[in-house]
């Protein structure tokens, strides 16, 4: 049987014309993308079949990649989104106004700075100076960058952490093998290349770090305001904070591929991409931000201090919470920009 479709049934990218004799996708990788022929209606089910498959672990591989690259990223008033396939961030701001760059490897913002590492290891802070956290001139091999209320933290493709302002406490700056790092308001937390993680701030309960310091075979990490969170290899969820507090029933989780928190709740994205969310807050002060677990197909998750914003697998963008861009603006000049998630 013939087959004359020259987009990638797993991932929907285009077919490479200057190669046509290639039958695997450079995308998503698999290896039947762009076969031609079977050999009947069995074969066609097998093919079927593989393609059920490869989807679902494109899937789980396109949320673990937004979850720990800088790649969604979402403030008071601004989407951001990086285009995995060229490189290109584009910043959305509130009244739907489109700022893009080239060649960007991460991006990392609050309501006071924003910070660009590029593709060949360099960096770009602007906004507040206050504290000199915009002076980022002779960093290079910079392989990822993480924002902070008085400081940008940078990691150099040694795994040395290398701060450009005022950090929270001088002992980050000898940390070591690290890959990650996750800011809450008074504590830092820096996933280590052997997958344990080291913790540094003020106020910090002995408890609180001694649980943090236990943790073995960390996949990703996350912070809120007063609490960190592990997600382990296994799918399991890690909660260290207030033993009353209802975000630690992600304890319960399982078969999560990606964490997220506000300041209110935490957020799992499942391997079917349901939302799970623990945490609590008065109806006024949620705005609409626990209607995210209603969300399905999701790729991907941000959040802000007090917002939370998704996206599905057909790329639409949902935003909820305390967010005071206009979204019917930002949503018309997503759609116009964001090709492909």
């Amino acid at each position: 049987m013939q087959i004359t479709e020259n987009v990638c049934p797993v991932c929907k990218s285009k077919r490479n014309e200057d190669n046509f004799s290639k039958i695997s996708c450079d995308e998503c990788h698999f290896e039947y993308a762009f076969i031609r022929y079977t050999a009947g209606k069995k074969s066609l089910q097998v093919l079927r079949d593989k393609i059920k498959l490869a989807k679902e672990k494109y899937k789980i591989t396109r949320i673990e990649k937004y979850s720990v690259g800088n790649s969604f990223v979402l403030t008071g008033d601004t989407v951001a989104f990086i285009s995995m396939g060229n490189n290109v961030l584009h910043i959305i701001n509130g009244d739907g106004d489109h700022e893009s760059t080239n060649n960007v490897a991460q991006y990392s913002a609050n309501d006071r700075n924003r910070v660009i590492l590029y593709c060949d290891g360099t960096i770009k802070v602007t906004g507040d100076n206050t504290y000199g956290q915009c002076n980022s001139n002779g960093l290079e091999k910079i392989s990822f960058v993480r924002v902070a209320p008085n400081c940008v933290y940078t990691i150099n493709e040694n795994g040395y952490v290398k701060i450009i302002g005022k950090e929270l406490s001088p002992n980050i700056r000898e940390w070591k093998d690290i890959k990650f790092i996750a800011c809450g308001s008074y504590h830092i937390l820096g996933l280590t290349y052997d997958k344990t993680v080291k913790i540094a701030g003020d106020c910090i309960d002995d408890e609180i770090v001694k649980k943090v310091s236990n943790w073995k075979n960390v996949k990703s990490i996350a912070t809120s305001t007063d609490c960190s969170l592990a997600l382990f290899e296994d799918g399991t969820v890690s909660f260290a904070g207030r033993a009353s507090d209802p975000r630690s029933h992600i304890e319960d989780w399982r078969n999560i591929v990606a964490i997220n928190a506000d300041s209110s709740y935490v957020i799992g994205i499942t391997e079917d991409g349901g939302i799970k969310m623990a945490g609590d807050c008065k109806k006024y002060l949620d705005m609409g931000r626990s209607s995210a677990k209603t969300w399905s197909n999701i790729v991907a998750v941000t959040c802000s201090s007090s917002g939370i914003a998704g996206i599905n697998d057909e790329g639409k963008l949902f935003v909820v919470g305390n967010f005071s861009g206009d979204f019917d603006s930002i949503t018309k000049t997503w759609e116009e920009n964001i090709e492909r998630v």
